[in-house]
């Protein structure tokens, strides 16, 4: 009975280890693009949580709908006429910023939980290869009590 249970551990801690090292290799070259990029990442999230960026888009989200209104308007004006044009761009631009900041939040929590991968493939590796050790030593005593030299 000792055996099968050595046995277990020796082959769940093997698997263990495998996947734990497998997990690193494919993410140690992510983890270090990424973290060249983390300066960036925070930059982006600070800016577009900031209380600027929030009025701002909360500003043009409610003369969004009145944008067009405010082009014709302005088209009328002589001398100001020129404006118009930039003016109905403008009707994008909170539904933009919106999806800058949402793409902002993504990267962030992406980053957060790719920086954990690396602990967590040591700590699983680490707990293969003492799985494994006590899977060995579990058959070595089994095999020592059934045959006494």
């Amino acid at each position: 009975m000792n055996s099968t249970k050595g046995g277990f551990l020796i082959g769940f801690g093997l698997c263990l280890l495998a996947v734990s090292i497998g997990l690193f290799l494919i993410s140690a070259p992510i983890t270090n693009q990424i973290g060249e990029l983390r300066v960036q990442i925070e930059e982006v999230y600070a800016i577009t949580h900031s209380t600027t960026y929030e009025s701002l888009y909360e500003s043009l989200d409610f003369v969004t709908p009145s944008i067009g209104v405010i082009a014709d308007a302005v088209a009328l004006v002589p001398g100001l006429s020129h404006y118009a044009k930039p003016l109905r761009e403008l009707t994008d631009a909170a539904s933009l910023m919106n999806q800058v900041q949402e793409s902002s939040e993504i990267s962030y929590e992406v980053f957060q939980y790719i920086e954990a991968v690396t602990p967590l493939c040591v700590t699983g590796a680490a707990f293969g290869v003492l799985t494994t050790a006590v899977g060995g030593y579990i058959i070595t005593q089994s095999k020592r009590k059934t045959n006494p030299i």
